[in-house]
């Protein structure tokens, strides 16, 4: 060892103390094997394929995932697999290759060990380096990484995963994923993750300039000649990558630019790391790159400067900065592993070929990417941006980057690299890198028998006090030299020690990231295996030797060790030189226990205490555990009788080394040999058997198969030369030259603290296996206890003992250590002449945890004792500390604090179930921690808490910690039912017999989902009856059905806007297969026959089913779920896929053409439906311009309408251009002769508005304000202006929503030039406007110049200077309500006020007047109230007056047989309309009314009869509607029941109006159309305020509204009927409406109250906006899954509101909006308690699954509605057996099984008496009935509710009733003790009874009174006496 010495030097004598490796089995390697078929001469059978080894590794068996940062992590210990890449080839022509994993060992050909084999195709390998293959870990699982070719990478899942709680496979299965790379590679590494990059794969690119570089200096290398792009068709040098020393080129610089102290400022050195050192033109791309998924880009390496890497300078942010090197050649990537703090950082060593000198990187997060470059930057004229030398992979941001943190120069490339553990266990910090020699010129193509160094310096970590960042630095080195050195993993790591207990609830971090409980295994360290030039094995570990190794040998053949290789865990392969050849012989070296617990932890815990100590006594610790183990296997080898020959070897040397550190001689008369069974005086049947024939025999046939070969007894007399299976030398020999021993006498003073070190590390280790319940049946307590006695018993100075108080103390736990003498057992005589221990009495566990129980103190003892804890004592630490939180920080915490901090200690403790706690400590320690345990589940803390969900696994609540981790649920009743939605129970594919499935659970009680979906269902034949008079021919009785089928098709037809309502977002996953689109059945079932009748197409044609069309592809596209933000989870592919393919129809005539097929308008309203759902991002820009170009007027509508809804608010520039090149007015001059479709440029207008939403864009609120007031031009799309300019009205407010400032009350100033308020009130109340006027004038100026001015102005329509209000008041008054929309200002409000007089009320339309008050009402939002006397006060006095007045006139004369005179008395002053539509809702005489006309009734003296009185029946009318709708819009969503009311008053009053025949009725009844419009917008209302409801009042009442079916009632009544069903089970109860502003919007566009008269009618309103409400519906659905059982329950629910506000609900329910706020808690006493808190319920629009655990001994809602059959009351009466009733109660298999074996299930349960009252069983007989006792314990734990008590009680009862039985009474005393004081402080015991408890007391007072009548006993229980009583 050169550098600093690391090793101690011991004497000669200390070499023979070999530790002897076991050798499990012997092969050769397939080189060898290959080279020795070779050099048998030409074979003989050449139609054979052979095979060669391309690259070959030796691995674990992986697993998945990584614990911790342990890189380790990534392999299991359960085997060793050799990945082969194979040629099989014959002759010189390769056949085919194949990757094999195999079990290592298994070199059959035939395959029978393989575990999978890959076909690989054959092509040109990589031509530099060696690293093909290795494992990578990506996204949690082990993928096998192949690099079969130069740009060819293949990804194998050798192992997949068969249980679906894994992670799947994202390669798939089969023959794996190929990643085609865009570049020629030539290494591949895995590479872990770091920082916030994933792990993933590092690819080292193939570089030609280093061909060319090494071609040129190595003369029996072929010239490199590129072909087809740089592929190889030769194969790889032998000799690219073994150069030898004088084959190397010169170096070129004695510089190193990346090393550490370099800042690379200088302009060369950047150009050469940024732009490489290639000498090929055009190849100055990065060398390094980073692949962390198959499907994702290649990114490449960043190099990054140490000064750089927290740099703000802008080069380094600005400019990407790749590592180009291509003479950097990675050797080795890995992390290492930390066991003191959580390291992010990995290793990567390069070998520099032109400089010859390696390189240590850190591998760390990249910086992040820099800001992108403006376009207009980039196209600026003088923009100095070199685009010529921009990167390939510019557009793929790097995830890591490279600092160099040290160089070691002139070396020969490494051949091996790794990293190992330090001596204290810090991590694996210590990196060495085997190097040939250069000197070594005669083994140049046999590395095996080469010479090297092994070079070694240790890492760092580092953290900067600055700026916090963490690195490396690079400390000590150190070489050795030796033929060959690998990494083996002999000894565990040696834990810490644990600082003292200080602050509560603090643990310490090593042991959190080394925390073992429950399976996870201590961590291996690492040392190093050398192999010296002599022949020699050496285990080192950090430079310090630990012990020579010898390896058994066969007894015919001289065996020398020339080499290592594949090290794998423990074993390793020692290539060995014998007289046959060279050999491969698989060992395992391990410096651990696999069968003496005790000896392990006693070695563990001295290792730990001595950690903190100088580097001799780390040494000692290493020396002894080498010489406990060695022998070992001397004693076994000479066949020693002892069954723990471990546990005698170990106390045996640790006698001698306290002997030695307190000043004692160890010599030969010190070591007994009266009991070492040396060779003179063997065992004489042994020894002849060694000397038989058949042991001679055996051994030549088997011998290099045993682990330990033993030599006859003249060979073991032979020289110490000549190599045998053991030392020749006897125990005594050995321990007196053991090289703990002799280090000890060198090298540590006589006043050193190592005899103090050595025994209270044991002591404690004995004090924690006490507390231990895993230990109580073991021999380890009574072992060490027996062993310290001894040492106790030697501390002696003269004739006093000074360790008698440790000698009690143990003798009180085991009495019958009293009696023992210095047996011969301990055969190392000798005094110690001090004591041993600095603690003035002997630290008890035991007694400090009583202390803290009943004084809330440590005694002085107990602070020693956690002073002195060691690493092992992780128990004793954990519950001192537990116990420290819970009874000595009372005063400051409060109960249920102090039980949630025990919570937290315990998580971070490593414990995670509630079983854990219980199973690592004694029941009775436990018991305190699984009582507050308890009480956390009783009462959780609040899910918004600071608790992570493990806390709630641990206290059993998994429920809550499934909702902290807002796990989905699966395998739930929504999940099973989807892939039925497409199957034969759901014909019709309209979602409706899903709904009624999913549904149920809401409205269980009943079939009114059942009913509703009846009603809206499109699909099927309806029922047709017709009365047949007898005059009735057959002609006219078939008219007649044709008639009223067409008049039951008007209902049917717009059905679909209702069922979209209805089954929106019903489908929980996205189909594979396109979405089946249900089909409108216009036909009819006539009875008796159910005869269909169709519909006659001349009645239906094709365009007026265009628009119904659209509703039903809305309908279906609306069922798929919502899109989650981030997420894309329907594919482009998926949504051309559901385009319907059109049939072409055949021609009619052989020479004509085909007829055009039918448009579908299906596909129109399904990509609306997408963008409503968020879906339509996925399509392209070429999409997108053929949907609109290319297909129907539906479909283009659908795609601007679903892109606008898809980026509402966003303001995306490409989708704003595609709506505006749709809208005329925004086009140039010379394209607005374009004729576009009105219902095309209604659309693009909406779009605009919805994309746009909120932005105040002032060039588009100025557009949109002159576009309301458009004037006819030209003669094209002059038809459905109102529509247009509607439109442009709410696409105003849209922009401007809730613009005006509340303060202010008025526009704000960036838009207060537009004069927004005055024109839009002039647009209102008409007149002039000023605007327009100015734009004619100046277009008059400029007609002369221009000569298409006339050609642009209408012939058809001629508006003058005022302005037309019929077209533009609807979307004004809209837009002056949204815009200063809950603003609350009264002039505002008083633009849109209604007529105050008869004159101001003549001047306005009636139908005008609705949305006058809908617009004031959005105004002053806040002043909304559903009292009457908010309602009355929208009316106008004079309309109230006057209708008042007929009322009251209509009853006086209701006798009068001429009053239907009166009731349809009109005035003719608005009988001049032209507006046909107009007429059937303003003028009052109508079709069909001739029947209620008559004479008038004079009633001059009374009434003028110059009023208008249609006029104020009309406006009464719709003022109330509007009144209605206002009250909707403000409590929508919210389940309001004084709203609900006052609607539905409103609405059957209404209804009375229509459906009235008596006078009064027939008085006051406006118009039909009139009414029906009314009583639509009122139902629509009355359903907005339940939406989702399913509310049975209001349903009966829309039952009764849509029943009417005539002439009368047109296709938008209907519409509007099926919109309020819908509305009223929106999402089948799942969803509800939003009453935000940007929803409030939405519902107005959909439900603007004028519908359409027929079904292509866009005249008012266009049709495709009915479906924006989708923008306003929010998915509140909380449902309750047992956690358990994964099933939705019924449960009782309080949903808290704040003020007061509470309402019980069961769920499934609907959360409405009630509040801004809401805490959900379980309002019932069969599940335990919680509570989610939603603070924000605007912004919660998903499903609520709230996981609930149900109690023990509770049975559910669906089982037992009304709580009769609850374990207590069948326990009460007697039923049942006890099994039985467990598994009635509980799912639990463990109690289920307790109860059937355990538990007397014969005789029937007796109503369970009190579990304390068994106990009296305890002090009157020792043969009580157990199985009774047990039975009864179960059904009271279930009784009260707690199962985890049952064991305890249990555990109780059997160390009292066997208290007599017990090895070790003394512990079981003690914990009863710790009981008795627990019972008597706390008097809280959440578990157990306390009457149990007391009566356990006395019945151990009756024991120990029972023990004390026998003499005989009176030693044995006289210790436990003691501790019971002191």
């Amino acid at each position: 060892m050169s550098g600093t010495n690391r090793s101690t030097q011991v004497s000669p004598a200390s070499q023979h103390c070999r530790f002897t490796i076991n050798p499990l089995f012997e092969a050769r390697n397939d080189e060898e094997e290959q080279m020795k078929s070779n050099a048998a001469g030409p074979r003989t059978d050449t139609t054979r394929p052979r095979r060669r080894v391309l690259n070959s590794i030796v691995t674990p068996i992986p697993v998945s995932g990584n614990i911790g940062n342990d890189k380790a992590g990534l392999f299991n210990d359960g085997g060793e697999i050799q990945i082969s890449f194979e040629e099989y080839y014959q002759g010189n022509i390769p056949l085919f290759r194949r990757v094999a994993v195999r079990a290592f060992g298994a070199f059959s050909r035939d395959d029978t060990a393989a575990h999978a084999t890959f076909s690989i195709p054959i092509e040109p390998l990589p031509r530099q380096g060696k690293s093909w293959i290795c494992w990578a870990e990506l996204e949690g699982k082990s993928y096998l990484c192949v690099l079969s070719g130069p740009k060819t990478l293949r990804m194998f899942d050798v192992y997949p995963t068969s249980s679906s709680s894994e992670r799947p496979s994202i390669i798939g299965g089969g023959e794996g994923h190929t990643v085609s790379l865009p570049f020629e590679a030539s290494g591949i590494f895995s590479l872990s993750a770091h920082g916030d990059s994933p792990s993933g794969l590092l690819i080292q690119r193939q570089c030609r300039t280093l061909d060319v570089y090494l071609d040129k200096f190595i003369g029996d290398s072929p010239p490199f000649i590129p072909s087809n792009g740089g592929n190889l068709d030769e194969p790889p040098s032998t000799l690219r990558f073994g150069i030898d020393a004088k084959q190397y080129p010169p170096r070129q610089s004695a510089t190193h630019p990346f090393s550490p102290d370099s800042s690379c400022s200088s302009g060369s050195d950047v150009d050469r790391i940024v732009s490489g050192s290639s000498a090929v033109p055009g190849k100055d791309v990065p060398s390094l790159y980073t692949l962390h998924h198959p499907l994702d880009e290649i990114r490449p390496c960043l190099f990054l400067p140490k000064d750089k890497i927290d740099s703000e300078d802008l080069m380094w942010r600005k400019n990407t900065v790749h590592f180009c090197d291509e003479f950097e050649q990675v050797v080795f990537v890995g992390k290492p592993r930390s066991f003191v703090e959580v390291l992010k950082d990995s290793i990567v060593v390069t070998y520099n070929v032109r400089q010859r000198c390696h390189h240590i990187w850190i591998l760390h997060e990249a910086p992040p990417p820099p800001d992108t470059v403006p376009l207009w930057q980039l196209t600026a004229r003088d923009s100095n941006l070199d685009f010529a030398t921009a990167a390939s992979f510019s557009t793929s941001n790097a995830t890591v980057a490279m600092t160099c943190i040290h160089t070691l120069d002139d070396t020969n490339q490494a051949i091996r690299v790794f990293l190992s553990t330090d001596a204290r266990s810090t991590g694996d910090f210590i990196m060495s890198l085997l190097v040939k020699e250069e000197n070594d010129n005669d083994n140049i193509h046999d590395d095996d028998c080469s010479n090297h160094t092994l070079k070694c310096f240790e890492l760092n970590p580092w953290e900067d006090s600055e700026s916090g960042r963490k690195s490396w630095t690079v400390g000590n080195e150190y070489s050795l030299s030796c033929l060959s050195a690998v990494p083996i993993e002999a000894t565990n790591i040696d834990l810490k020690p644990f600082n003292k207990v200080a602050d509560h609830g603090n643990v310490d971090p090593q042991h959190i990231l080394l925390r073992n409980y429950f399976g996870r295994r201590i961590p291996r360290a690492i040392g190093i295996l050398v192999c010296h030039r002599d022949g020699r094995l050496v285990l080192h570990r950090s430079g310090m030797k630990v012990t020579d190794i010898h390896m058994p040998k066969p007894h015919d053949e001289k065996t020398i060790a020339i080499g290592l290789d594949n090290p794998v865990g423990s074993r390793a392969d020692v290539i060995v030189l014998r007289s046959s050849g060279k050999r491969r012989v698989r060992v395992s070296c391990s410096l651990t226990s696999t069968f003496s617990q005790v000896t392990e932890l006693a070695l563990s815990a001295i290792g730990s205490s001595m950690l903190n100590s100088s580097n001799h006594c780390i040494q000692l610790y290493f020396f002894l555990r080498a010489d406990t183990y060695t022998l070992a296997q001397i004693r076994s080898s000479l066949a020693s009788k002892s069954d723990d020959v471990e546990w005698e070897s170990f106390t045996m040397i640790t006698l001698s080394l306290l002997i030695a550190a307190t000043g004692g001689v160890v010599d030969d008369k010190c070591i007994m040999t009266d009991s070492i069974h040396d060779m003179e005086n063997g065992d004489e049947p042994w020894l002849t058997l060694l000397q038989s024939t058949f042991h001679a025999d055996y051994m030549r046939r088997n011998g290099s198969k045993l682990a330990v070969l033993t030599a006859d007894r003249e060979e073991l007399k032979t020289d110490e030369t000549h190599t045998s299976a053991c030392p020749s030398q006897t125990e005594k020999e050995f321990i007196l030259g053991c090289n703990s021993l002799l280090l000890l006498k060198q090298k540590i003073n006589e006043g050193s603290n190592i005899s103090e070190m050595i025994f209270d590390a044991l002591h404690m280790l004995y004090e924690d296996l006490k507390i231990k319940r895993a230990m109580s049946s073991s021999t380890a307590p009574s072992l060490l206890a027996d062993f310290l006695y001894t040492i106790c018993q030697k501390c002696r100075l003269g004739h006093k003992v000074l360790m008698s108080d440790f000698a009690s103390h143990y003798v009180r736990d085991f009495p019958e250590l009293k009696n023992k003498e210095d047996s011969a057992f301990y055969s190392v005589l000798g005094i110690v002449p001090k004591r041993l221990s600095t603690a003035s009495q002997p630290p008890c566990l035991f007694s400090s945890l009583e202390m803290m129980v009943k004084f809330g103190s440590q005694s002085s003892d107990a602070s020693f004792a956690t002073s002195r804890l060691n690493g092992i004592c992780k128990s004793s630490y954990i519950l001192l500390q537990l116990y420290d939180i819970m009874f000595c920080s009372r005063p400051s915490h409060s109960s249920s604090s102090t039980d949630r901090r025990v919570v937290m200690a315990l998580i971070q403790g490593g414990f995670v179930k509630f079983s854990d706690v219980a199973d690592s400590f004694s029941p009775v320690l436990a018991l305190p921690l699984l009582d507050a345990v308890y009480r956390c589940r009783i009462n959780p803390p609040p899910l918004d808490g600071n608790w992570p969900a493990s806390a709630y696994e641990l206290i059993g609540r998994n429920d809550l910690a499934r909702i902290k981790l807002n796990v989905k649920p699966m395998g739930s009743e929504d999940t099973s039912l989807i892939s039925s939605t497409f199957q034969a129970d759901d014909p019709d594919h309209d979602g409706l017999v899903f709904i009624e499935k999913f549904s149920a659970m809401f409205f269980p009680n009943d079939t009114r989902i059942h009913e509703a979906a009846k009603l809206l269902r499109s699909s099927k034949p309806l029922f047709l009856r017709v009365n047949r008079g007898p005059e009735v021919n057959d002609h006219d009785f078939e008219r007649l059905k044709q008639q009223k089928l067409a008049l039951l098709c008007r209902r049917i037809l717009p059905l679909p806007v209702g069922r979209g309502i209805l089954t929106i977002g019903n489908l929980d996953s996205i189909p594979v297969e396109p979405l089946p689109v249900p089909k409108i059945c216009l036909a009819g079932r006539v009875p008796p026959q159910n005869v269909i009748l169709s519909l006659e197409e001349n009645r239906c044609t094709s365009k007026h089913k265009m628009w119904p069309d659209f509703h039903n592809g809305v309908a279906n596209g609306l069922r798929l779920p919502m899109a989650v933000k981030g997420e894309q989870t329907i594919s482009r592919t998926w949504i051309v896929s559901n385009r319907p393919k059109t049939p072409q129809a055949p021609p009619s005539q052989p020479n004509e053409l085909p007829p055009s097929p039918e448009p579908d308008h299906t596909y129109g309203g399904f990509l609306f439906a997408l963008g409503l759902r968020g879906h339509l991002s996925a399509l392209d820009k070429t999409d997108i311009v053929e949907f609109i170009n290319k297909g129907p007027l539906t479909t283009a509508v659908g795609m601007m309408l679903g892109l606008a809804a898809n980026k509402r608010g966003s303001c995306d520039v490409t989708i704003f251009k595609t709506l505006c090149v749709h809208i005329p007015s925004l086009l140039p001059t010379s394209f607005r002769s374009v004729d576009l479709s009105s219902s095309i440029q209604c659309a693009a207008v909406a779009g605009v508005g919805l994309l746009c939403q909120g932005s105040a864009h002032r060039l588009l609120t100025e557009f949109l304000l002159n576009e309301i007031g458009k004037r006819p031009v030209a003669d094209q799309n002059i038809d459905d202006r109102e529509s247009y300019s509607l439109t442009c009205g709410i696409s105003l407010g849209m922009v401007n929503l809730c613009l005006a400032n509340i303060a202010k009350k008025s526009v704000n100033d960036g838009l207060s030039d537009l004069n927004i308020e005055e024109r839009l009130h002039k647009y209102i109340i008409g007149g002039v406007d000023d605007a327009v006027e100015r734009q004619r004038q100046n277009t008059g100026e400029r007609a002369s110049n221009n000569d298409n001015i006339e050609s642009e102005k209408s012939s058809r329509i001629y508006e003058g200077s005022m302005i037309n209000t019929d077209i533009t008041s609807p979307g004004a008054t809209l837009a002056v309500g949204m815009i200063f929309h809950r603003s609350g200002s009264k002039p505002a409000a008083s633009l849109v006020a209604l007529p105050e007089t008869l004159f101001e009320l003549n001047g306005v339309r009636p139908d005008f007047l609705f949305l006058r008050v809908v617009s004031k009402s959005l105004i002053l939002w806040d002043e909304i109230s559903p009292s009457i006397d908010w309602i009355e006060s929208q009316m106008p006095d004079i309309v109230l007056k006057y209708y008042s007045l007929f009322k009251r006139k209509a009853e006086k004369l209701s006798g009068l047989g001429d009053l239907a005179k009166y009731s349809v008395k009109n005035s003719t002053t608005n009988a001049t309309n032209d507006d046909h539509h107009m007429n059937s809702s303003f003028n009052p005489k109508q079709e069909g009314d001739e029947d209620k006309s008559g004479a008038a009734v004079d009633m001059e003296e009374d009434i003028d009869m110059d009023l208008d009185y249609s006029l104020i029946r009309q406006a009464y009318a719709y003022i109330t509607a509007g009144i209605c709708f206002s009250l909707g819009l403000r409590y929508a969503g919210t389940g309001n029941e004084q709203a609900m009311e006052a609607i539905y008053d409103k609405v059957l009053e209404l209804k009375k109006l229509r459906d009235g025949t008596d006078p009064i009725s027939l008085s006051l009844q406006p118009d039909i159309s009139t009414l029906e419009l009314c009583l639509g917008s009122s139902s629509i209302s009355l359903a907005m305020i339940m939406a989702g409801t399913g509310d049975l009042k209001v349903f009966r009442l829309l039952k009764a509204l849509r029943w009417k079916c005539d002439m009368d009632v047109k296709y938008g009544n209907h519409m509007a009927y099926a919109s309020a069903i819908g509305l009223l089970f929106l999402g089948g109860g799942s969803c509800t409406l939003g009453n935000e502003p940007a929803d409030v919007a939405a519902l107005i566009t959909s439900f603007f109250p004028r519908f359409p008269v027929y079904t292509h009618d866009n005249r008012y309103h266009l049709q495709a906006l009915r479906h924006l409400y989708a923008l306003a519906v929010k998915q509140r659905k909380v449902e309750a899954i047992d956690v358990d059982s994964n099933e939705k329950i019924l449960l009782p629910l309080k949903f808290d509101f704040g003020g007061g506000h509470v309402e019980n609900v069961m769920s499934p329910s609907l959360l409405l909006n009630k509040s801004t706020k809401c805490t959900i808690k379980i309002d019932s006493d069969r599940y335990y308690p919680a509570e989610i808190k939603l603070k924000d319920l605007a912004d919660f629009n998903s499903t609520l699954s709230l996981y609930v655990k149900k109690k023990a001994g509770k049975l559910s809602y669906m089982q037992d509605t009304l709580g009769l059959k609850s374990f207590s009351s069948q326990l009460e009466a007697g039923k049942g057996e006890v099994l039985e009733l467990v598994k009635s109660f509980i799912e639990e298999r463990q109690m289920i099984a307790f109860a059937k074996f355990m538990c007397d299930n014969e005789s029937k349960n007796n109503s369970c008496s009190d579990v304390a009252d068994q106990m009296t069983s305890i002090s009157l007989s020792r043969s009580c009935d157990v199985d009774s006792f047990r039975a009864n314990i179960i059904q009271q734990c279930l009784k009260e509710e707690n199962t985890d008590a049952v064991m305890i009680y249990l555990t109780l009862y059997d160390k009292v009733l066997n208290l007599e039985k017990k090895s070790w009474p003394s512990k079981a005393i003690w914990e009863l003790r710790i009981l008795r004081s627990y019972y008597c402080s706390s008097k809280n015991l959440a578990i157990l009874n306390p009457h149990f408890v007391a009566l356990l007391c006395e019945s151990v007072d009756q024991k120990f009174s029972k023990f004390f009548r026998s003499e005989s006993s009176k030693l044995k229980w006289h210790g436990p006496f003691l501790i019971w009583n002191a």
